[in-house]
């Protein structure tokens, strides 16, 4: 609580901090919120993993946002047939399942992924027909080291990468683009607020101002807020990361 707010200057809120929330979790639960909200858990690569809450309202307009930018820069709808990856705990049955198909998503055993393994799963991917990857650059270099030593064509009709939630460097995105030959993206978002900025179709990481606020404090901190975080609000807070913004023209 501040005495000093201002509810017109977002400056005037105080920043929040991840041991704020991790000691008194039900204190940034909005009352009012009359729906059930479901758990959502951080991975934790600051050092803190979190339980985030959300409604079903806060899911759908969070990727929303990231669903517009896809669409409009790259041309792949919410519909289309994708790959992703599963990482399970040993002592959960799924641990023991190669690949996990529902919907309109194929997702693939991160944990030992062997070519051996791939091999198996081929037929059942082949059939999915996927045209869309999703995954950290380690897990889709992984796959694609896979299916060049195997010299398969399933990934053939592929159009559009994302990578997320690791650096993505340079010579793997190389890899990617000279072994699939389609779009690349590169993804910064969090399990709090989901989207944050997205890579366009020229290299330059756009932030997704209509589902985020971003600032960036005088040692490179990003503190963000959420758009469209109602069930549990998240204003002004510290990620944990560190960033720059450019103030630059796109073409895009």
């Amino acid at each position: 609580k501040s005495n000093n707010l201002n509810p017109l200057k977002i400056e005037s809120y105080p920043i929040i901090e991840k041991q704020d929330i991790m000691l008194r979790p039900h204190e940034f639960l909005n009352s009012k919120i009359g729906v059930e909200l479901k758990r959502y858990k951080t991975s934790g690569s600051t050092g803190i993993p979190l339980n985030v809450y959300k409604s079903d309202a806060d899911k759908y307009m969070q990727l929303k946002c990231l669903w517009k930018y896809r669409i409009r820069h790259f041309g792949v709808s919410p519909n289309i047939h994708r790959i992703t990856f599963h990482f399970f705990k040993k002592n959960k049955k799924m641990d023991r399942q190669d690949i996990i198909i529902k919907g309109n998503t194929i997702s693939i055993n991160a944990l030992n992924l062997t070519e051996e393994k791939l091999l198996s799963c081929v037929k059942e991917i082949s059939r999915f027909n996927p045209e869309f990857i999703m995954g950290t650059p380690t897990m889709v270099c992984q796959l694609l080291h896979c299916y060049n030593n195997l010299q398969l064509d399933f990934l053939k009709r592929i159009k559009y990468v994302e990578l997320m939630g690791e650096y993505l460097f340079k010579e793997q995105q190389e890899f990617i683009k000279n072994t699939l030959n389609c779009n690349i993206s590169n993804h910064y978002g969090c399990t709090e607020i989901y989207g944050i900025a997205q890579q366009c179709s020229l290299g330059h990481m756009h932030v997704l101002s209509d589902n985020v606020l971003l600032e960036i404090d005088k040692n490179n901190q990003v503190i963000v807020t959420g758009l469209n975080s109602f069930a549990m609000p998240f204003i002004r807070y510290r990620l944990g990361d560190k960033a720059c913004i450019k103030k630059i023209e796109c073409s895009c």
